[in-house]
């Protein structure tokens, strides 16, 4: 009897292990499974995640081509700018000023006076214009 007992025992034995082997791939299939699930999250979220950085890119881009045009228009006023203030001839010392206006007439100092008022107002627009746009890229 006892080899009949032994055979049961490891019959028994057996059935056990095959059970918790079955256990185990059970359990692993379901770790499985959710790893599996978890990798398709992740995987979504890269997609997202690099569709957002592209659109990011995209409109950095944009606005660096906007900012340079904005920066050669800026650089093209204000060479216009130097332009400008190149044809307003200023006296070196102011006698040599008192000798220009001693020798003229006063038409011609009205002349002058509206001229250089004239100029002012061109540099004020000119400054204010700078000054707009400058305030427009730092924004």
């Amino acid at each position: 009897m006892s080899s009949s007992a032994d055979h049961a025992s490891e019959n028994e034995s057996s059935t056990n292990m095959i059970h918790d082997k079955d256990a185990r791939i059970t359990s692993l299939s379901n770790q499985k499974a959710a790893q599996n699930e978890m990798i398709e999250g992740l995987q979504r979220e890269l997609g997202e995640a690099e569709i957002r950085h592209k659109e990011e890119v995209y409109w950095l881009r944009l606005e660096l081509d906007n900012l340079g045009r904005e920066k050669e228009s800026i650089e093209d006023r204000v060479a216009e700018m130097y332009r400008d203030l190149s044809g307003f001839e200023q006296p070196e010392t102011s006698s040599a000023l008192e000798a220009e206006i001693a020798n003229m007439t006063p038409l011609e100092m009205k002349e002058t006076l509206t001229k250089y008022a004239r100029t002012i107002t061109i540099l004020e627009n000119q400054t204010s214009m700078v000054k707009q746009s400058c305030d427009e890229v730092v924004k």
